[in-house]
C-alpha cells in the first residue's frame, strides 16, 4: 500500500518536500546567455566558484556527512525558492555544486544569482 502515496508525491513534488508550490521564479528560456566577459566578471566576484565548460562549480568540505546533508538542505531551500536547481554530489563530507541553465545552453544571470546566495550561506 506504500506505492500509492509515493505515486501521489511524484505528481505533486512540492507537497512531498514541504516546499510551497511556486510559479516560475525565473524563466530560464527568457534569460540570455552571458558573454565571456560577463562570466569572467561574475566569477571574479564569487570566491570558490570555478568555470567548468558551460557551468560553474564549487566544492566545499564540511565537518562530516551530517554537516554535508544540512548544507545541501540549505542549498535546496535557496534553489527551490529561485526555481533554479544545481546538480549536487555528496561524498561523505564534501559537497560539489554545479550550476548551469540547461534550457538556455549555458550560463545565465540565474546561475550567478543562485551562486551568490549559496556563497552567503554560513
Amino acid at each position: 500500500m506504500l506505492a500509492k502515496p509515493i505515486a501521489e508525491r511524484a505528481r505533486r513534488p512540492h507537497e512531498a518536500t514541504g516546499f510551497p508550490a511556486r510559479g516560475r521564479a525565473c524563466d530560464d528560456r527568457a534569460m540570455g546567455l552571458l558573454t565571456e566577459d560577463e562570466i569572467a566578471a561574475a566569477l571574479g566576484q564569487l570566491a570558490g566558484w570555478e568555470r567548468a565548460g558551460n557551468s560553474i562549480t564549487r566544492s566545499i568540505k564540511l565537518g562530516d556527512f551530517r554537516d554535508a546533508l544540512i548544507y545541501v538542505g540549505a542549498v535546496a531551500h535557496l534553489a527551490q525558492a529561485a526555481n533554479h536547481h544545481p546538480d549536487i554530489a555528496i561524498s561523505w563530507n564534501q559537497v560539489t555544486l554545479t550550476l548551469s541553465t540547461h534550457s538556455a545552453g549555458g550560463l545565465t544571470e540565474a546561475d550567478f544569482a543562485l551562486a551568490r546566495q549559496i556563497s552567503a550561506l554560513p
